[in-house]
């Protein structure tokens, strides 16, 4: 974001922290399943939360969010980081640094203690939502759910079935552990609210939001394989939008793969692309 506004800075720092704390949030739902099957940490104790699924050891869960947003980074910070992992045996994780993070010689830091660019990185996407002064409430809805679909909203008795659809719309079989309990854990939960599409009763289509106070922010969206209609992900990105509205909220947000944003892109602008820089395994997939 070399050109950004004062305004496009304040709105990033907002939702890079907003977005950490919501993982950590779900870090903390996962540790507290019966037996924490995942092995689930969370250090809230320094200048922005450390999570670790130690039974899974990989960077898409083992990830560090707002380096440098709420106060500006230093080499203390990033070995901090490092010790972390390393005394809870993790090999892989990884440091998601967006183009606000401060001082600009962070992504440097970040080569010098051993974590190096890979190719992957996500695209951080938001939009303002309507206050009662402003006239931008959200455009008609174009993209309807089709007619032989239902859209709800989930409680805890709906968790299995949502943990379910992710592990299978994201092949999430192959990891060495059950990843059922990462995904069920929010559902029902305080601060959470799942939505499904259902056709014959049957979950297709299923996505997350989570609020807090004036910021809302939108993922875990999966979708059967059988059902990869961006009709019903649009579809259930614009009933979680009109949600966060009514709740009062003046910003929405999600993050993603740019490939992966398409259920999202005509509702919501792109803000930034975001930086990994990994440490372990993920290095197979260095720039």
């Amino acid at each position: 974001m070399p050109t950004a506004t004062d305004d496009e800075r304040s709105i990033a720092a907002l939702v890079e922290t907003h977005e950490a704390d919501v993982w950590a949030r779900c870090i903390e739902f996962a540790a507290a399943m019966p037996g924490d099957p995942l092995g689930a940490v969370i250090d809230r104790s320094g200048p922005i939360p450390l999570p670790a699924l130690t039974a899974v050891d990989s960077g898409s869960f083992n990830r560090v969010v707002a380096l440098g947003i709420r106060s500006p980074a230093t080499p203390d910070c990033i070995s901090g980081i490092i010790d972390f992992y390393r005394d809870l045996g993790q090999r892989s994780f990884r440091v998601e640094l967006a183009p606000v993070a401060t001082p600009p010689d962070v992504a440097v830091w970040l080569e010098r203690a051993g974590l190096r660019p890979v190719s992957e990185g996500a695209t951080k996407v938001w939009r303002r939502l309507a206050h009662p002064d402003w006239d931008n409430d959200l455009e008609p809805d174009l993209d309807v759910v089709p007619t032989e679909c239902e859209v709800r909203r989930l409680t805890e008795a709906d968790a299995d079935r949502v943990a379910a659809l992710n592990v299978r719309a994201w092949g999430a079989w192959q990891a060495p552990v059950s990843l059922s309990p990462w995904f069920a854990a929010t559902v029902g939960q305080e601060g959470f609210t799942h939505y499904g599409v259902f056709m014959d009763d049957h979950l297709v289509c299923t996505g997350a939001l989570s609020i807090d106070d004036k910021l809302a922010w939108i993922g875990f969206d999966a979708t059967h394989p059988r059902h990869q209609s961006r009709q019903l992900r649009r579809s259930l990105t614009r009933r979680r939008l009109a949600d966060a509205q009514a709740e009062g909220c003046t910003i929405i947000h999600a993050e993603g793969r740019s490939d992966r944003l398409s259920g999202r892109s005509r509702v919501l602008d792109t803000l930034y692309v975001r930086r990994f820089f990994a440490h372990g395994d993920e290095l197979g997939q260095r720039s």
